[in-house]
């Protein structure tokens, strides 16, 4: 496991810009609702992965994939369960207790963490699926 060493907390106003998108994102990407989640990206957003080579950049490139992703995913979702999207918190350079958006599979496991990046106008300008670092196992859950 990588560990890593938490930058302070965020001040309370940007914490609870993060907290709020985090929070409706979960909700939207487990309805895989991407109107909801392209009507929060700024122009230039990127989507990155950690386990992907390249990012994808600009709004429209990112709205596309949510699109393709999340119809394949509703047609994945009549055969099997494809796992939840749950909000959360987790340590990380930039600040402790960052929120952030748990990927929990079928078998209740972290998977994978995503990280929002809000730009001065609370758009999203990154998304960043964590599955290495930081550790999507040491994320911790929000209580409904």
């Amino acid at each position: 496991m990588i560990k890593v060493v938490p930058g302070p907390r965020l001040p309370k106003k940007e914490n609870l810009h993060q907290a709020w998108m985090t929070f409706h994102i979960a909700k939207a990407r487990t309805a895989l609702d991407a109107d909801f989640i392209i009507d929060q990206l700024a122009s230039d957003v990127a989507y990155e992965s950690q386990n992907a080579i390249d990012a994808i950049e600009g709004k429209e490139a990112v709205a596309d994939y949510l699109r393709r992703r999340f119809d394949f995913l509703r047609d994945l979702r009549t055969k099997q369960n494809i796992g939840e999207f749950l909000p959360g918190y987790v340590d990380i350079p930039k600040a402790k207790m960052h929120p952030c958006i748990i990927f929990r599979d079928e078998h209740y496991r972290q998977q994978a963490v995503w990280l929002l990046t809000l730009n001065d106008d609370n758009q999203i300008n990154r998304i960043n699926i964590c599955t290495i670092a930081p550790d999507p196992q040491t994320a911790v859950r929000i209580s409904p």
